[in-house]
């Protein structure tokens, strides 16, 4: 869709028709993850021949701007696909209302162990939200427009022995519950299991239980 003018510009025609016919507020990308430079670059085209668009389309029908937005990985440089690659920061800062960086899923039951859903901080890489925002600001994106994504979801996954549970610890996989649990999940989980629950940092949070399960939840106690 974005590796030509032609397509790129009917592709965003029809996210305007589609955010007017339902009354949307603006239109929001998420691309899970342009995989190289070409990727990126076509991307960069894409916001700005979009803002073009979604500037030009009130003159027309006299109706509010729609504002454009995407979600992006939490980092703005990242490693996927054998190969590093970088976000168009520039782009993003111009042409976008606000980008979305998904803090979260940083680990889970893809790996052989035990890790943060999420995290704030993590002194041993830099897979953590701290450095995550860090970057998309050190790229030169404004603070003011960038919005944290946040998971009101954990993980479960089955550790290999349920006496050595902490992060890090080994794994084999999903764990109960299809390997998610949403937020009313929790709440539940947690009036039933509170003796069984325990942190383990100050900064993230991470619950474990027995029968060899681990749950792995966003930061912070569900108030």
């Amino acid at each position: 869709m974005a590796s030509t003018q032609a397509t790129r510009e009917v592709f965003i025609n029809s996210t305007i028709q589609v955010a007017r016919k339902y009354g949307f507020h603006g239109v929001d990308l998420v691309w899970v993850f342009p995989k190289d430079a070409a990727e990126m670059s076509n991307l960069a085209l894409l916001y700005k021949e979009w803002r073009k668009a979604l500037n030009n389309e009130p003159r027309v029908t006299g109706k509010p701007r729609l504002l454009l937005t995407s979600a992006v990985y939490y980092a703005s440089k990242f490693t996927f696909y054998g190969g590093p690659r970088s976000y168009p920061a520039g782009a993003i800062s111009k042409y976008l209302d606000w980008a979305n960086p998904m803090c979260y899923d940083y680990h889970g039951s893809w790996e052989n162990f035990i890790g943060m859903n999420t995290a704030l901080d993590d002194s041993n890489s830099n897979i953590s939200t701290r450095y995550g925002i860090g970057s998309w600001i050190e790229a030169g994106v404004p603070p003011k427009k960038l919005v944290v994504g946040l998971p009101l979801y954990g993980r479960t996954l089955t550790l290999k022995d349920s006496k050595v549970n902490g992060i890090g610890a080994p794994a084999l996989g999903v764990g109960s519950w299809d390997g998610v649990l949403v937020y009313h999940q929790i709440v539940h989980f947690n009036k039933r299991t509170n003796d069984g629950v325990r942190s383990v940092n100050v900064k993230v949070r991470c619950e474990v239980v027995g029968l060899g399960r681990i749950l792995l939840l966003g930061s912070g106690p569900v108030q």
